[in-house]
């Protein structure tokens, strides 16, 4: 049985890395090795179905896992780019996208994971004059017609593997990117770059990027130097938020009259998708923003007077009553470079994000601001 140690495994494997010395390999198949997911890991640490790898080993080897509709018993199946997993026997399928960090799986409904899209990376002649196309997933398809291309791609009906659409590689076309930077963003094919013996043909394409993002979210709960509020707030972040949150404590003596090192409230941050989602649910319930809650960079900062204002959120006992101070840091792709150990840089004045330019997006986003 191979191993890789945990240290080399890639992060959308999700795997910990120091629990534990050694994690599943994939096997030899019909994705790179660095480019896929065992199917154990998956069932163990992405999409949680079994607590162990024996218990994974167990439900695999019983033929209750499909991979692009046929069983698989190997727990060391590679499953890559846009291959289909499904678990009959509770209803789960899931299909694998690319995404900014690698590999990600999303959970979907029966109907739309019985079609995959492939790739065609070879075609050959074979005997009688047949054409043999070489998808990207490892699958061959014999074709009468001749018509297709090396790059185009094809709607595979799972798992007969009948061609339902043929999708060429030509300029004005939408696709997906696979890897780099701007993995899992959708792209619209612009020209063409011709290649050589050395260099692969290559495709730019126009993606629409994000003017700005949220960096993170702080939310932030004030409980003075009660226990039980904090623990009530704890467990209130948690709840909303789905992260540990953390004991903030005084640095000064000063600090309210309250000794130095004495815990003064909770707090929790959240970055990218978890950051995207909590701030949604928050414009549903702030009505209005004022313009001196946001400072000149473009930061906003401003309250909750009570947490069930907060979509789908209800009042809970055991927490009580409680509000909240949300801020938000507001930030353009390239501010990294303020932050990096090796050559730092100052941001240009017109990269910059402004007073004027959150309130713009804020009014976008139907908030009025006042």
């Amino acid at each position: 049985m191979a191993h890789l140690k945990r240290l080399l495994a890639p992060s959308f494997w999700r795997v910990p890395r120091k629990e534990k010395k050694w994690v599943v390999t994939p096997h030899a198949g019909p994705h790179p090795k660095l480019q896929s997911i065992p199917l154990s890991v998956i069932l163990t640490h992405i999409i949680n179905i079994a607590d162990t790898t024996t218990e994974a080993k167990k439900i695999i080897r019983k033929g209750e896992v499909f991979v692009d509709g046929k069983r698989r018993k190997d727990y060391a199946y590679p499953v890559g780019l846009f291959d289909v997993v499904s678990v009959p026997k509770i209803q789960k399928y899931y299909r694998v996208v690319p995404s900014a960090k690698g590999l990600n799986l999303i959970e979907s409904d029966e109907k739309e994971t019985s079609l995959k899209i492939c790739r065609i990376d070879n075609k050959t002649v074979v005997k009688n004059g047949r054409t043999q196309l070489n998808l990207s997933d490892g699958e061959n398809i014999l074709v009468e017609n001749g018509n297709y291309k090396t790059g185009d791609s094809l709607l595979l009906e799972l798992p007969s593997l009948k061609i339902t659409e043929h999708l060429p590689l030509e300029k004005g076309s939408m696709g997906i990117i696979s890897q780099g930077t701007g993995a899992g963003k959708l792209g619209k094919i612009k020209e063409f770059i011709k290649g050589n013996m050395r260099e692969p043909q290559k495709v730019v394409c126009e993606v629409d990027k994000e003017d700005r993002r949220k960096e993170k979210v702080t939310i932030n709960i004030g409980c003075g130097d009660e226990k039980q509020t904090i623990e009530k707030a704890q467990k209130l972040l948690e709840k909303l938020a789905e992260s540990k949150p953390v004991v903030t404590k005084s640095k000064k003596r000063s600090t309210f009259g309250i000794a130095k090192g004495k815990p003064l409230g909770v707090k929790v941050t959240l970055r990218k998708d978890k950051a995207e989602q909590f701030f949604s649910s928050v414009l549903k319930a702030v009505d209005k923003v004022k313009e001196s809650q946001i400072d000149n960079d473009g930061n906003m900062s401003f309250g909750i007077k009570e947490y069930i204002d907060l979509p789908n959120v209800r009042y809970s006992p055991e927490i009580g009553m409680l509000g909240m101070d949300v801020a938000v840091t507001m930030e353009r792709p390239g501010y990294h470079v303020k932050k990096r150990r090796v050559r730092k840089a100052i941001i240009g004045k017109k990269h910059k994000i402004n007073k004027e330019d959150t309130i713009n997006w804020l009014k976008e986003k139907g908030v009025a601001v006042e």
